[in-house]
């Protein structure tokens, strides 16, 4: 039976690649586009950050878009697999042009950010075209829950091996120190072959899951022509936004999506902050850098094993709550230090290994708390199918990667206009020792002790969560009987 299906390894082998992509792009957003256009290019913190800002909000949009194409689509090639193969070369050619704006365009702010808000808001565009699909097929390779479970940990395990992959391209073999920029990050000549040389495996990644996971085709949902044009793409849209102003009357849900929304600002704002930090805050070289970038995934990999115990000794909404004051613990705790004096001086050997280990302590309670917010989530769709005698778990985990999308913009946004406020020096010359000290101080304060009060707020929203292990037991167990 479908349900029943083991899946074979080169399936699951071949789907994990296809993540890589992923992983790629989410590291080169998240740590690389700010700098270069703000830093490198010198356009406006307030300018790139809008631009992103827009780029997300379209990015959240065409998500749910192409996700009811491509549950309407019907082919030789199924459902899924069409969008998937159809994105490679746009998503690639637009990720090298994003990082390659025309040299006739850098004498104008303007320009410049109207450049990146087309070719982020197409790069998105793209990289949902093969997502949201390669997302759903996932989900239907079986109905397996220990299946599900494999599916999942080898798309998770894949992206993280792009992002190393970007992490180590790039500090290994792009931002080489040279005479002229000691730091090699400050190059802005080398984005675009390293851009090239990403897409170029984005490709290459996609095109290998595309092409690896083809026999899996006859095995999935299939959708006829008739279905095909049962509903308009509007028609769509409103009864979708229907199941979410639903999904909203849920206590447990609502309070979790405030938490979200803050925690992602928060989000935002840290990881596109992150670059200036390593690099003027701690004058780290790019070696360095790689190193200290690439240590969280040690913490993630001990995480996983670790959270299943925590959630046997603590309910999850505690879980998520250890988990968050750790990780902001982790990360701020160095910068705090360093602002009151009481930290090692850059250059210091001692400062690169404890970077490194608050940097794995992140990645341990980071995954801690995403898991067990993920699990919550998942147990309040239990609690709505109960409810209302639907499973209908798409409306929570879609809403709630709206809101996280659309926050993330916020604090990327955020991030942009903090730049401008310090008066953060830019240009690819720019060394640490010619920012002032207040900037660099403000810079640590904005990054560092700042960032509690987000978490903080997103805790207490989360506090309001009211769905314990005790009647979600109970809940289970009723569904059980009604066969729900």
């Amino acid at each position: 039976m479908y349900s029943l299906r083991i899946i074979p390894l080169s399936s699951k082998i071949f789907y994990g690649i296809g993540q890589i992509s992923e992983g790629m792009t989410t590291i080169s957003f998240n740590l690389f586009i700010l700098f270069f256009y703000t830093q490198l290019l010198g356009i406006p913190g307030y300018y790139t950050g809008i631009s992103l800002f827009i780029a997300l909000i379209f990015d959240a949009f065409s998500d749910l878009w192409v996700g009811i194409m491509s549950d309407q689509w019907h082919s030789k090639w199924g459902r899924r697999h069409p969008f998937m193969l159809f994105s490679a070369i746009p998503l690639a050619v637009c990720f090298y042009l994003l990082f390659s704006p025309p040299d006739f365009l850098r004498g104008s702010d303007i320009m410049l950010a109207l450049w990146l808000t087309i070719l982020a808001m197409l790069t998105r565009l793209w990289m949902t075209f093969f997502q949201v699909p390669y997302l759903s097929f996932g989900a239907e390779l079986s109905k397996n829950t220990k299946e599900r479970t494999k599916i999942v940990g080898y798309r998770y395990a894949f992206s993280n091996i792009g992002v190393i992959i970007a992490l180590v391209i790039g500090f290994q073999l792009f931002f080489i120190p040279t005479e002229e920029f000691t730091n090699g990050q400050m190059n802005p000549a080398v984005y675009s072959p390293f851009a090239l040389c990403l897409s170029l495996l984005m490709t290459v990644s996609i095109l290998i899951s595309v092409f690896g996971t083809h026999k899996e085709i006859p095995y999935l949902i299939k959708t006829t022509p008739a279905q095909k044009n049962n509903h308009s793409i509007s028609q769509a849209f409103k009864h979708n936004a229907g199941k979410i102003t639903i999904a909203l009357k849920n206590n447990s849900f609502r309070w979790l999506l405030f938490s979200l929304i803050v925690s992602y600002i928060m989000v935002g704002i840290i990881n596109n902050l992150n670059f200036f930090i390593v690099t003027f805050f701690w004058e780290l070289n790019t070696d360095e850098i790689a190193i200290v970038s690439s240590a969280i995934f040690l913490g993630i990999l001990a995480g996983v094993f670790f959270t299943p115990l925590l959630h046997s000794h603590f309910d999850k909404k505690h879980a998520v709550f250890y988990g968050v004051i750790g990780w902001i613990g982790s990360l701020i705790l160095p910068t705090s230090l360093r602002l009151l004096g009481w930290f090692p001086e850059n250059g210091s050997s001692e400062i690169f290994w404890i970077l490194i280990l608050f940097r794995i302590l992140e990645g341990l309670f980071l995954v801690q708390a995403a898991v067990s917010f993920g699990s919550m989530l998942a147990d309040i769709t239990d609690e709505h199918a109960l409810a209302t005698g639907k499973r209908e778990e798409g409306i929570f985990f879609g809403a709630s990667s709206f809101a996280s999308k659309c926050s993330d913009g916020l604090g990327t946004l955020a991030a942009g206009v903090v730049l401008d406020l310090i008066h953060f020096p830019t240009g690819a010359n720019i060394q640490a020792t010619d920012i002032k000290a207040d900037v660099l101080f403000q810079l640590g304060l904005f990054y560092g002790p700042f960032i509690i009060i987000f978490a903080a707020v997103a805790l207490w929203f989360c506090s309001h969560y009211d769905l314990s292990s005790e009647r979600h037991a109970l809940i289970l167990q009723q569904l059980a009987d009604k066969r729900i």
